[in-house]
């Protein structure tokens, strides 16, 4: 499929998706209008998956799908040379797999794909049910899951970050809930099949969270030890000396890494078509770090102003902003990582998390959705001119999203805390007004 044609299906999905959302607002009422959005949702999450150009299921067929083979029969082999294009995870990690593994790989794809729609459908159930207010506004948020780019673009790889999205909505869920050290524990499982996600165990050591760190801790150690205790102490040197050192602290430029240094590496001149850490010298580095120590200084900045959490909103806009923070901050955030934004979006949208009543911020809001949606292309095409551009601004929409939202949440916590937050009673973003 041409750009052209694939940005076009994609905006007809994306238009088509809000309106009936918006004349819809808390869904279907009946079998068969359930019927009509169940298939209007494939259609469009099938166009938009077509208008991503990665291979079908890259990920499961060169990571997962052998990492369940080869665990116990040849363990030595589980990691390549170049860790980018096969598996990445801790050796236990690929157990899970092994069921999947058993049978021929069609059938296992197959299966594999669907407990992830599975995971999709109950995270956007979720969070459309996470209070009377964001019922009230449901169908925008299940629009917002089907014209996801990065969410349909993880369901093509055959990638798990849409698993792990269900495992963040549940830790979320836990402590709002104010059961903490279960939040700790889910968030720990979370970390080891998305490493980023382990500076969580920092935030709240920051907050003074002890029973989150305790679960935290307790859950990866756990996970470590039995990793070391079932597959060895070689292996585990291996999975570091060839999937860890020679990414640590090393940019690499491809047009699907949307974090912070990814887009400084393409702003240097990094190739965009290059999935191995980029030889960038200059003042690269300190800039890098210079940025990322200003985002990290701001973040901790406004919730140190902020204070502590004190509602369910407070908590859940809080743990938005940091997991944005993490996207942006983390060297190696993959395009699919963005659809954990997922989250804020759809509580910014359902109103749990508060902002006040503005034209200007709703707009904000709306178009910092529209740019983390945006399906992943790359252009490997001859016109130097346009080519250029690409590669050092226009590859990067989903870092603008990220840091455009990152804002929104940073500025909403700031206004709990002055109250300056509109009331219970008003419309959320998605619902009229």
């Amino acid at each position: 499929m041409s750009h052209a044609k694939a940005y076009g299906a994609f905006l007809i999905v994306l238009v088509a998706a809000v309106v009936l959302a918006r004349r819809h607002p808390r869904g279907p009422d009946s079998v068969v209008g359930w019927a009509k959005v169940l298939l209007l949702g494939c259609l469009g999450a099938g166009a938009v998956t077509w208008a991503t150009d990665t291979p079908w299921f890259g990920d499961y067929e060169s990571a997962y799908y052998p990492a369940g083979k080869l665990i116990f029969s040849a363990p030595a082999e589980l990691y390549g040379s170049q860790c980018a294009f096969g598996f990445v995870n801790l050796p236990l990690l690929a157990v899970p797999f092994v069921p999947f593994s058993l049978f021929a790989y069609p059938l296992a794809v197959s299966l594999f794909t669907l407990v992830g729609l599975l995971c999709i459908a109950t995270s956007a159930r979720s969070l459309a049910n996470w209070s009377a207010r964001s019922r009230g506004v449901a169908a925008l948020i299940f629009a917002l899951f089907v014209v996801n780019g990065p969410l349909w673009y993880s369901v093509r790889e055959g990638n798990s970050t849409h698993i792990v999205l269900l495992m963040l909505i549940v830790a979320l869920g836990l402590l709002r809930s104010d059961r903490d050290g279960l939040a700790g524990v889910v968030l720990g499982l979370a970390a080891v099949v998305k490493l980023p996600l382990v500076l969580f165990v920092g935030y709240f050591g920051a907050r003074l969270r002890v029973r989150a760190v305790l679960g935290f801790v307790s859950a990866v150690a756990a996970i470590v030890a039995l990793s070391v205790a079932v597959h060895g102490l070689p292996l585990h040197q291996m999975w570091i000396e060839q999937c860890i050192v020679p990414y640590a602290g090393k940019p690499v430029a491809a047009f699907n890494v949307q974090s912070l240094t990814g887009f400084l590496a393409r702003l240097y001149g990094g190739s965009t078509y290059e999935w191995t850490p980029a030889p960038i010298g200059g003042s690269f580095q300190l800039v890098q770090r210079g940025l990322s120590l200003l985002l990290a200084g701001v973040v901790a900045g406004v919730f140190l102003r902020a204070g502590r959490p004190r509602s369910s909103s407070e908590m859940a806009t809080e743990f938005s902003a940091f997991l944005v923070f993490l996207l942006l901050f983390s060297p190696l955030s993959w395009t699919h990582y963005f659809l954990l934004a997922l989250i804020p979006l759809a509580l910014l949208m359902g109103g749990d998390v508060e902002l006040p009543r503005s034209r200007a911020l709703r707009v904000t809001v709306w178009a910092t959705a529209f740019a983390c949606s945006l399906p992943l292309r790359g252009f490997d095409m001859d016109m130097p001119g346009f080519r250029f551009v690409y590669d050092r601004l226009l590859s990067s929409h989903h870092f603008y999203g990220g840091v455009l939202l990152l804002g929104i949440l940073l500025y909403a916590r700031m206004q709990q805390r002055a109250g300056g937050a509109r009331v219970a009673g008003d419309a959320p973003l998605g619902g009229p007004g």
